[in-house]
């Protein structure tokens, strides 16, 4: 497993094929992200937060942003294969 302050876009090619779990406290926060289609793609983050309203809020506004792209990703992936869907069956 992968452990550093921060995560980058360079690290996951394919986003619409990872899937994001993260859990917020106090002082820090864990950021877990794993491909569907690879093995041992696990990459684990742990965000110590400084205590204070500005950092606490910049981790939660970085951990919402890395939603938003997964949830981009995963919706595009769900339009790809209502596309696919509704080709695949006017071609048979």
């Amino acid at each position: 497993m992968e452990q550093q302050a921060y995560l980058q876009r360079e690290l996951i090619a394919e986003p619409q094929l990872w899937r994001l779990a993260l859990r917020v406290e106090k002082s820090a926060l864990d950021v877990v992200l794993y491909s569907t289609i690879e093995e041992n793609s696990l990459i684990y983050r742990h965000i110590p937060l400084v205590q204070g309203i500005d950092s606490h809020a910049k981790a939660l506004e970085e951990a919402y942003a890395a939603q938003k792209i997964a949830e981009e990703a995963r919706a595009e992936r769900e339009r790809s294969t209502q596309n696919a869907n509704i080709l695949v069956p006017q071609e048979i």
